[in-house]
């Protein structure tokens, strides 16, 4: 199933193709983190950036099979924080991100087509422009 995510100011919206014989979608909202595991290679520490597997589901929604989008509303940017110092503003990456998967269930009550992870990042506005960081 092709899923586009798009980035609103404090949301998200969805859209998906649509999917025959579906009765209804179900949209998960995820949170996924990413850490950073340090390792030895020749006898060198670096630090390789692994994504956790482990998603929480922080929301599912139902919708009828005649619509193929949903906005999420109130969300914050998670993606990034930012901190005052002496030297001005300074960006970091927080490792938190929203994804989301659209499943189509058919009138037996089972998933039929289902869509991979798909990132999405909340805009905010930062002088007058909305922008994801």
């Amino acid at each position: 199933m092709n899923v586009k995510v798009c980035g609103l100011i404090e949301g998200l919206m969805v859209c998906w193709d649509e999917v025959n014989n579906a009765a209804a979608y179900h949209v998960h909202l995820l949170i996924g983190e990413t850490t950073k595991e340090n390792k030895k290679v020749a006898g060198r520490v670096t630090s390789k950036i692994i994504e956790k597997t482990n998603y929480k589901e922080i929301a599912i929604v139902d919708v009828d099979r005649n619509y193929k989008y949903y906005s999420f509303k109130g969300l914050a940017r998670i993606h990034v924080s930012y901190e005052w110092g002496i030297h001005g503003r300074t960006k970091h990456e927080t490792g938190s991100n929203y994804y989301i998967v659209v499943e189509a269930e058919d009138r037996q009550g089972k998933i039929i087509d289902s869509s991979d992870k798909v990132l999405g990042k909340v805009l905010s506005v930062d002088n007058g422009f909305a922008n994801e960081g």
